[in-house]
Parts: structure tokens; C-alpha cells; sequence
């Protein structure tokens, strides 16, 4: 139990030490397979796509952004022919209040972007904004993108 504790502990240790990732990628990094020494370990790449989701989403979390701003980054994740005259963004709005993150949460589901297969929630969006404001996992990806 102690030695089983002990190993798994140096293990990961290890991983770590040759720049691999231990657990699940978090949101805007994917995870990839490599070999170092022969030995296969995890490493994060930029995912490009919940990237682009999550620049939305500071977006929306930023006082005085317009709605252009938040239509040129809605193109961006889902194609320039994407019909936005649907939405209503009103730029008075905007330039009062920041988005809560259960409005974020609605809008991702009602433009049908998704949280890896799942829809968004308050606690989703609060949890990638917050991620992704304290630490940029590109650092810590060294500059690697796929």
C-alpha cells in the first residue's frame, strides 16, 4: 500500500520530469502519445478549436466588447457562411455589463457548441474562463500545436 503509493508517486514524477501530462487534458489542450527514452508519455497540444471558444468567452467576460467583436469570433469557431442575423447582440448591452457565465453557457448550447459532447453549464464556462486567465496552457505546452 505504502510502496504501491510510493511507485505510482514516482511514476508520475517521472512523466512529468520528461514533460509529460498526467490526467485528462484540460479545456483548449489536447493530449497526444509520445515516446521519450522508450518510454510512452502523454504531452498537451493547443487544441485549436476550444481555443477559439474560449477567446468567445473572455470575450463575453470583457466590459465594453461589441457585438462585431463577438460575431467576427462566432465566424471564427463556426464558418464565415454561419447566418448571424439571428442573434441578438445588442451592443448597448454589451458596453453596461459583462456576460454571467450562465448567459455564456446558454448562448455556446444555443449556437450548438459543445463542451467535448456535453453541453455547457454556469460551472463549465466559470471553470475554462477561470483556467484559462490564471494559467495558459500553452506554456506549458512549449509551443506545440497539431
Amino acid at each position: 500500500s505504502k510502496a504501491i503509493g510510493r511507485r505510482i508517486h514516482d511514476r508520475a514524477a517521472f512523466v512529468k520530469k520528461l514533460g509529460g501530462h498526467i490526467g485528462k487534458a484540460p479545456y483548449g489542450c489536447s493530449l497526444v502519445s509520445t515516446f521519450v527514452k522508450n518510454i510512452k508519455i502523454n504531452r498537451l497540444i493547443q487544441n485549436d478549436e476550444e481555443q477559439e471558444v474560449i477567446q468567445l468567452i473572455k470575450l463575453a467576460r470583457t466590459l465594453g466588447t461589441t457585438a462585431a467583436e463577438i460575431i467576427s469570433q462566432i465566424q471564427i469557431i463556426k464558418g464565415p457562411d454561419y447566418d448571424v442575423e439571428e442573434l441578438s447582440i445588442d451592443d448597448n448591452v454589451l458596453a453596461e455589463k459583462v456576460c454571467t457565465f450562465q448567459e455564456i453557457a446558454d448562448f455556446l448550447n444555443v449556437l450548438g457548441i459543445r463542451h467535448r459532447d456535453s453541453l455547457w453549464t454556469n460551472a463549465k464556462a466559470q471553470s475554462v474562463y477561470n483556467d484559462n486567465m490564471v494559467t495558459d496552457c500553452c506554456e506549458a505546452m512549449k509551443g506545440l500545436h497539431h
